[in-house]
């Protein structure tokens, strides 16, 4: 009697076993399926809930000065009568200054007899501290045909980027916090994917921002440095003949201008120059007649 009882027992926990395995497996599968249904949609459970979580603050963002964020670029033509000096003296003092020449061209002039001279063309970056020195080096060259400067207030761009760069680094911390806690061969590649793509999103984004600081760092100067013979426009032409046939061309042009301002200024004073003529008629006549015999 107990030894049937006993092989009762047995064959009921086997039969409860083989049950409980067989429904192990078929959880096993349907979570497996379900997986593979949702990841095209939803990647990872944990990217969602990460969405919901990235919210950056502005007081996350420093107070920095207002100057910190300003972009400048300063646009400058030179003449000279001392090409080679001047074209040396503004590289060595961007050299020495810790500058950068971006850009440098030179051309010819490829019209007039002045073809000869000499035109070179520059882009430099100085660091902000060191702008005051350049500029006291500019000046000291040549003849400053003419200057201008505008700005860019990039605070926004850089606000832009941090918060980006702190979203993508929350995300990269998550990621990493999953694929630790990860025990499945199928999340831990899905995982890794994202954590790549992540840290390439990163290392743009840290790019871009550098970038932004080289902008505001340095200074933008484009410099155009050009040859002359003489200050004077007249002088830049070597050819002695066409100088003075310039020089011919000019003058006639001066007579010709005196006499139209003489005309032009007829016409706008007339009424003035009648009472004028009339006063002086009549003072004439006045002393004609003082002057006959009694």
């Amino acid at each position: 009697m107990k030894k049937r009882m006993l092989i009762v027992l047995i064959s009921f926990f086997a039969f409860v076993s083989c049950a409980a395995s067989n429904m192990a497996m078929k959880e096993a599968k349907e979570t497996y399926n379900h997986a593979e249904n949702i990841k095209p949609t939803e990647e990872y459970k944990g990217e969602a809930e990460m969405a919901s979580e990235e919210s950056i603050s502005e007081d996350n963002i420093g107070e920095d000065s207002e100057e910190n964020y300003i972009e400048r670029f300063v646009y400058l033509n030179l003449e000279t009568i001392d090409y080679e000096k001047d074209l040396q003296a503004i590289k060595d003092s961007a050299k020495n200054l810790e500058g950068q020449i971006e850009n440098e061209s030179t051309y010819l002039n490829d019209w007039g007899n002045d073809r000869e001279l000499r035109n070179t063309e520059l882009t430099i970056k100085i660091p902000r501290d060191n702008t005051d020195k350049f500029d006291q080096t500019l000046e000291s060259l040549g003849k400053t045909i003419s200057k201008s400067q505008n700005s860019n207030n990039l605070k926004n761009s850089f606000r832009d980027v941090d918060k980006e760069l702190e979203i993508k680094e929350k995300q990269l911390e998550k990621f990493n916090e999953l694929l630790k806690n990860s025990d499945n061969l199928e999340d831990t590649l899905v995982i890794n994917s994202k954590i790549i793509e992540v840290q390439g999103e990163i290392d743009a984004i840290k790019k871009t921002k550098a970038d932004l600081k080289d902008r505001v760092t340095y200074d933008t100067y484009n410099i155009s440095l050009r040859e002359v013979y003489s200050f004077d426009n007249r002088s830049n032409n070597p050819d002695l003949g066409e100088r003075i046939k310039d020089a011919m061309g000019e003058s006639l042009g001066i007579v010709k201008e005196f006499f139209a301002q003489v005309i032009v200024g007829f016409f706008l004073y007339w009424p003035f120059i009648i009472i004028i003529g009339i006063i002086i008629f009549i003072i004439f006549k006045f002393k004609k007649k003082s002057k006959i015999p009694k």
